[in-house]
């Protein structure tokens, strides 16, 4: 259990608690008294805290799976559940995944992601070449007509043979 999951569910236990004074008082006190009374932001704000809490439980249990001396790097897929689009990511650890997931979400607040965690590796040139193997795998980069949301290459297209990158 890390300091972001207590976080996360104590966030998530407030705005519940916040939910529930509504009902009774008609007054939610995180959405009218910390954010201004802007329900767009609340519901932004608990859809990431949902993601987070996910993702925590998720994470967690591969961690139990996976055993010590793992890779730390992910590279995940983020679905557009919206569209059906798709986009090839990495991060360096457990923790910048579930932050990424709040970046997505804060960046494109009308888009709804899931994430799959396609594979891990060690952060640096392994993961690097790890996630340019799924971009090539899923599609490509859309400005080369690819299928990704993915503006470009993780790696340089002139060093695959260097990396065996195919």
């Amino acid at each position: 259990v890390t300091v972001g999951t207590v976080t996360t569910g104590v966030l998530i236990g407030a705005t519940g608690a916040s939910d529930a004074g509504e009902v009774i008082s008609g007054h939610n006190v995180i959405r009218d008294d910390i954010l201004g009374g802007n329900q767009e932001n609340y519901d932004a704000l608990k859809i990431g805290l949902y993601t987070a809490g996910a993702a925590s439980m998720a994470l967690g249990s591969m961690d139990r799976t996976k055993g010590a001396g793992k890779a730390e790097g992910i590279v995940y897929k983020r679905t557009n559940s919206k569209t059906g689009k798709e986009y090839i990511g990495q991060t360096k650890s457990d923790a910048r995944f579930v932050q990424r997931q709040l970046e997505h979400a804060r960046n494109n607040p009308n888009a709804r992601y899931s994430y799959k965690l396609l594979d891990r590796a060690n952060p640096g040139k392994e993961l690097d070449t790890l996630e340019q193997r799924m971009i090539n795998k899923y599609g490509g980069i859309a400005r080369e007509g690819g299928l990704l949301e993915n503006g470009r290459h993780q790696i340089a297209r002139k060093y695959w043979d260097i990396f065996g990158i195919k």
